[in-house]
């Protein structure tokens, strides 16, 4: 099968499309960088801006797609407040662009909509969030997200584009961008020297619940949703199980040797945050997925990504490097 992933230069897609590749798919990435990472094959890279439905339209009788999973757009929910008009312009604009692009086209492949579990909003219960719960949301990112949502159920609903919304809860792992709360701490404890008690760990709130899952379990998800999910439904990525920041800091420090200074920095605190994140992800599994069992590979993962990182930064500085 011929699968586009957008946002190819991505967290989560440089995960995913070799996970493709592995599965014999032939895959093309789609981003808005002129040249590809360096772990991405040039040869099956396009430089498109989704947000231009035109653009879309071209790619897709150059290069017909079978699937699509759409990762491109601003994933912070954090910078999403900072940055409102920008995070829509990407969210919004990017599904509008690629739905409209696809839908001109001569074909009608299988589109993976993702979205984020940050729809959902604070709810009334502890209990996992269903796909049907109430949707609630409370950042600039939240509310792209739910708006990319409303225009791919409509593209499927009028155009007949065959679209599955997806909503993964939090997901993390080797590459991921430091503006995130887990990376962020796994850059500081690198940079401080671990197990050394060199530093301090400047941190946001320690006391939300979300339900984690490695970025493994996410891919592996993608994976199953591409054969088996059914066009108009909705899907949750989750694991059904709790975990309070402040556990998994520990577990990283512990990972990494300990000795670290906790201090929480005001400005790292959410505007609006949820105290409480966790899904049921049901419908998902009985498909036949499963999450992994348990984060420790994903902060392993996250410690090594800062430690390569940051190997990296002084082979650069070093003379005659």
């Amino acid at each position: 099968m011929r699968v586009w992933v957008t946002g190819a230069s991505g967290f989560v897609a440089r995960h995913l499309i070799p996970a493709l590749r592995g599965e014999g798919h032939e895959v093309m990435g789609v981003g808005l960088l002129a040249e590809p990472p360096a772990w991405l094959d040039p040869a099956r890279y396009r430089a498109v801006d989704v947000r231009r439905a035109g653009d879309i339209k071209a790619l897709a009788a150059e290069v017909p797609p079978e699937a699509v999973v759409h990762l491109a757009g601003q994933s912070s929910a954090a910078q999403s407040f900072r940055a409102v008009e920008e995070t829509f312009q990407q969210n919004l604009g990017s599904a509008l662009g690629l739905l409209e692009g696809l839908r001109a086209a001569s074909h009608r492949p299988r589109v993976l909509m993702v979205s984020t579990s940050e729809v959902y909003g604070p709810q009334d219960s502890a209990a996992p969030i269903v796909e049907s719960s109430q949707l609630h949301v409370v950042s600039p990112y939240g509310a792209s997200k739910l708006a990319a949502e409303v225009i791919a159920e409509t593209y499927g609903r009028e155009y007949g584009l065959p679209i599955l919304r997806i909503r993964p809860f939090s997901h993390t792992g080797y590459g991921q961008d430091t503006r995130f709360a887990l990376s962020s701490f796994a850059d500081q404890i690198v940079a401080h020297g671990e197990g050394k008690g060199r530093g301090k760990l400047e941190v946001g709130n320690l006391e939300v619940v979300r339900d984690y899952l490695d970025v493994q379990d996410v891919v592996r998800a993608y994976l199953v949703l591409l054969h088996h999910g059914a066009p108009g439904e909705v899907y949750n990525i989750a694991s059904g199980t709790g975990f309070r920041m402040r556990d998994l800091l520990d577990r990283m420090i512990e990972l990494a040797g300990g000795g670290f200074d906790v201090q929480v920095d005001p400005a790292r605190m959410r505007a609006q945050d949820l105290n409480f994140l966790v899904g049921d992800g049901s419908r998902l599994r009985s498909l036949g997925w499963q999450p992994g069992p348990g984060m420790d590979p994903a902060l392993e993962g996250l410690l090594q990504w800062r430690r390569d990182a940051q190997a990296e930064v002084a082979r650069k500085r070093a003379p005659n490097s």
